[in-house]
Parts: C-alpha cells; structure tokens; sequence
C-alpha cells in the first residue's frame, strides 16, 4: 500500500499497522479506490490526505464525486 499510495509523508508504522489489520477485502477496495481518490483530488484541488489518515478515516468508503 505504501508504494501505491504515492504520499510518502505522514506516519509509515503507522499506515503498515493499520493495512496488517485490514481484511483481504478491505485491502481491494484500497487499492480500487486510489485511482478514484487521485481524479476527485485532481478535480477539486485538494491536497492528498496522508497515508495513514486515508487509512484511519477509511477514505476508501468514500464515493469521490
């Protein structure tokens, strides 16, 4: 995940707990839901959440419109 996300600030021992964690399922829809995440932050301007803050707040969920 740490590679993919391409945001290298932010907490590493952090994000790599938190990803260990995460099921097999969750883990894919990360990874499904980066590519969306990178065209909304595009869109709107915005500034890309650091990696373990994607993961804490569970950003994948999010619908990016």
């Amino acid at each position: 995940f740490w590679g993919s996300y391409d945001n290298k600030n932010g907490k590493k021992a952090r994000a790599e707990a938190m990803w260990n964690k995460l099921s097999d399922v969750d883990k894919i829809k990360v990874f499904a839901a980066i590519p969306r995440y990178n065209r909304y932050l595009k869109i709107k301007g915005y500034e890309k959440a650091y990696a373990d803050t994607f993961l804490n707040n569970q950003m994948w969920l999010n619908s990016f419109k």
